[in-house]
């Protein structure tokens, strides 16, 4: 638009050269260069001012654009910024997650460890309790491990047969000691009952008894004995 008005200006300028020379009827050069030259100037006015208020407007324009592009820029570099704190806020609490997660599987696997251990010693304390309560006299041999390991329903069954065992032996022992021999054995060649069998004796009465000391003690003392006589 501004080039076009340029065109216009230039035109006009050029009609008022052109009156002046009619007007004056060939009144020579002189005149005619002078009605010329007041146009061509009153023209370059015309320019000037033109181009200086399009300088004024362009440099406003460039300013307004330029703190509009530096508002722009203020505000892309504050949500850079925020950004980059919330992928750091993100990392942080990922590795918050991940240690707890860990923590977590540690925790479960103990508690399952300790629930196994749990429920060991719940059977434990319940088989304990049977032989306590229905099997005294077999304590002892519980302690050194001697008595057979079973499901705690099939326990009581299994207590009783080793008990029934026991007692079948303690009997056979007892029978011996009063005749003086060994059962079976033809009359008039009785043996006596030898040193280790009467410790073995004792060490299984102390047993029916439930003290389980003496029953070591003799027990021991009997092993002893067993040793002498075979050598």
């Amino acid at each position: 638009m501004l080039v076009k008005r340029f065109k216009m200006l230039d035109q006009s300028g050029a009609g008022g050269a052109g009156a002046g020379e009619g007007a004056g009827g060939g009144a020579g050069e002189g005149g005619s260069g002078a009605a010329g030259n007041s146009g061509s100037s009153g023209g370059g006015e015309d320019y000037k001012a033109l181009y200086e208020t399009a300088v004024a407007k362009l440099s406003t324009t460039e300013s307004e654009w330029k703190a509009k592009y530096a508002g722009l820029q203020r505000t892309l570099q504050t949500e850079q910024d925020n950004l980059k704190a919330k992928v750091t806020e993100y990392t942080t609490l990922k590795s918050q997650f991940d240690g707890l997660q860990a923590e977590k599987e540690t925790v479960a696997k103990t508690l399952s460890e300790k629930e196994g251990l749990v429920g060991t010693l719940e059977a434990d304390i319940k088989r304990k309790s049977l032989i306590m309560e229905k099997f005294p006299h077999l304590s002892t041999f519980e302690s050194q491990g001697l008595l057979p390991q079973k499901p705690l329903e099939e326990l009581e069954g299994a207590l009783g047969l080793f008990s029934a065992s026991l007692e079948k032996i303690s009997g056979e022992a007892r029978k011996q000691h009063a005749e003086g021999g060994s059962a079976g054995e033809p009359a008039g060649k009785k043996q006596s009952v030898t040193s280790s069998q009467m410790k073995l004796h004792e060490a299984q009465q102390a047993a029916m008894r439930g003290n389980g000391a003496e029953y070591q003690k003799l027990y021991g003392e009997y092993l002893e004995l067993s040793k002498k006589e075979a050598s």
